[in-house]
């Protein structure tokens, strides 16, 4: 179930953090990353990538230099864009970002540059690291504070069927917008 604060200390804390991000995303769906240089944005973004497409982790790269890098795995579509070297909206313009927002799942890494060109229907992670570990603050804005909770109902449902439930796995679509998981 998806919590407002995660706490992680290695990489397999993480890793379940993208699991369960990964089932709430579909075309459309903007996750939003924003921390301090080296808090963990990229490899979460990476993390979540590999979840939707199966793409092995060495073959998804940080989009810093390019600005964006897109992955496909069936019907899906994922961009990863850093905003990390963007300067001003009308290079947004230049990358076609508004076109993703309505056919493709984009991660946006450093989007706190330019929140008023997000769409409303977001989930905002903000990292800070600390000592020993880092905190990611999940805020589910608009349609997904609703995505969130029925999820929420979702497991809570799997969870009285004494079945062991653990994840959900994306499973490969029709020609419509409906999503299907195996649980």
């Amino acid at each position: 179930m998806i919590h407002s604060k995660y706490i992680s200390q290695n990489l397999s804390d993480l890793e379940k953090l993208s699991k369960e991000l990964a089932p709430l995303l579909n075309e459309g769906g903007v996750v939003t990353l924003n921390g301090q240089i080296g808090a963990g944005k990229t490899t979460l973004a990476k993390l979540i990538i590999q979840q939707l497409t199966q793409t092995p982790l060495e073959d998804i790269v940080s989009p810093t230099f390019n600005l964006y890098h897109t992955y496909n795995k069936d019907n899906l579509e994922i961009a990863h864009y850093d905003f990390y070297r963007i300067e001003s909206e009308m290079e947004l313009h230049e990358i076609d970002l508004n076109e993703s927002f309505t056919d493709k799942i984009c991660i946006i890494e450093w989007a706190d540059k330019f929140r008023d060109f997000l769409p409303k229907d977001r989930i905002e992670i903000f990292i800070k690291c600390t000592k020993n570990e880092r905190v990611y603050r999940i805020n589910p804005l608009g349609k997904f504070g609703e995505v969130v909770s029925n999820r929420a109902k979702i497991e809570n449902f799997l969870g009285g069927l004494d079945i062991n439930f653990t994840e959900l796995q994306r499973l490969p679509g029709d020609a419509s917008k409906r999503n299907y998981y195996r649980v």
